[in-house]
């Protein structure tokens, strides 16, 4: 009996397949059905891919967990504003670019390895006699760390500063906002599951300053 006429002597019956039957299993082998053997190499690729993607959808809850974080920070700046001496004035031009830092910021992470984050930061803030000079920034930048190695990651920082700068001197003179670039360097210690430790450099490449830079310490808080 050929295939054709098991075929349609089956359907003529109205029966349903018998895997047992040796003629149905002959049937089966030429290529009118899939095959075990055609099956299996399908599971595989199959059961990969679906494992693979159990995998990353349980890493990106795991990184939604606490995606938004807040932090602050406090370091050291050092900054000369040629407006802070009007007339030559000997070492107080390079006394007055050391001053105490400090800012807050909140940011969010995407992923375990980029982040946005917005920040304020007064960088410089300094009572030099007569003169009360003073810098502060709106700084929005977004943050690309390195895996981590035990706990520790590096990660660059690059973004845009929005800065406003009172010269604060007896001399009336306009107080100056700008826009520019900053960008900057540092380290993470995951010191918990939501606590984070950094020490950071951060230069600011404002041409009106000669230089322009902050060394910070900061300490985030996930949520």
């Amino acid at each position: 009996m050929n295939q054709i006429s098991l075929l349609h002597t089956m359907l003529r019956r109205g029966s349903t397949a018998n895997t047992d039957n040796p003629n149905w299993r002959r049937f089966v082998l030429a290529g009118s059905r899939p095959t075990d053997a055609h099956l299996n190499r399908w599971k595989r690729p199959v059961a990969k891919s679906l494992a693979l993607l159990i995998g990353m959808s349980a890493v990106s809850a795991h990184a939604g967990e606490h995606n938004w974080y807040a932090g602050i920070d406090a370091g050291q700046s050092d900054i000369y504003n040629p407006r802070i001496c009007v007339a030559p004035c000997g070492d107080l031009a390079d006394d007055a670019g050391n001053s105490n830092a400090w800012g807050l910021n909140v940011g969010y992470r995407f992923n375990a390895h980029l982040a946005l984050e917005y920040g304020y930061h007064r960088i410089f803030d300094e009572n030099l006699s007569v003169l009360k000079p003073e810098v502060s920034t709106h700084d929005v930048s977004l943050l690309a760390y390195t895996p981590e190695f035990r706990r520790v990651s590096v990660f660059a920082r690059m973004g845009l500063s929005r800065m406003h700068d009172d010269p604060g001197t007896l001399i009336v003179l306009p107080d100056r906002d700008s826009t520019e670039a900053h960008f900057g360097l540092g380290a993470n210690w995951r010191a918990g599951e939501r606590v984070n430790l950094t020490i950071e450099r951060v230069e600011y490449a404002d041409t009106y300053f000669s230089r322009g830079h902050v060394l910070r310490f900061g300490l985030g808080f996930a949520f």
